[in-house]
């Protein structure tokens, strides 16, 4: 995991700012201005299309009752490419336009989503979906990728759990104001 914040913290960041000096050396500084400027316009005319599209289609399938066809992780992408391409440079807008490609998004979800069902099946990634809570919050959705699975037995003596018993209590009714 250091490896990878490492590339994207340090290598992407000065691999970026190469490649801008050397546009730059070939475009000038209005070129090279005018590069990110376009490509950043593009992405985000693209980003808020394709994003309004899969909500719409999301929105659709659930008053339908099934399953929305792109799912969570190609709303993350969307998302992901959206902050890429805010991030000034050319890696980074390549990366965030093609992840607002449609046929390169579905193929990364194809990639992700068999990776995580390959985590799953070997027990290292736990996905949860909670239900609304009777206190009116959200049951949660919790997904562990390292954590032990099933969690550890809680029970006395154990110093990093806090076993708590309590009770749901009505709220009282106020006065009507008549």
């Amino acid at each position: 995991m250091g490896r990878v914040l490492f590339l994207l913290f340090v290598v992407l960041p000065l691999t970026d700012l190469w490649l801008l000096f050397r546009i730059g050396d070939r475009l000038g500084f209005l070129g090279t201005v005018g590069l990110v400027i376009a490509t950043g316009a593009i992405g985000a005319a693209l980003a808020k299309r394709e994003g309004a599209r899969v909500l719409a289609k999301w929105q659709q399938a659930m008053s339908e009752g099934r399953a929305p066809d792109e799912g969570v992780v190609s709303g993350l992408m969307i998302f992901a490419g959206g902050l890429l391409l805010v991030t000034p440079g050319v890696l980074t807008d390549a990366f965030g336009l093609l992840l607002l490609v449609p046929p390169v998004r579905r193929g990364l979800t194809r990639v992700v989503q068999a990776w995580g069902a390959k985590k799953v099946a070997e027990g290292s990634l736990h996905v949860h979906v909670g239900t609304p809570s009777a206190m009116g919050g959200f049951g949660g959705f919790h997904a562990d990728v390292q954590g032990q699975w099933p969690p550890r037995p809680r029970g006395p003596g154990r110093a990093d759990v806090i076993d708590v018993d309590g009770e749901e209590i009505a709220a009282p009714e106020l006065p009507s104001g008549e």
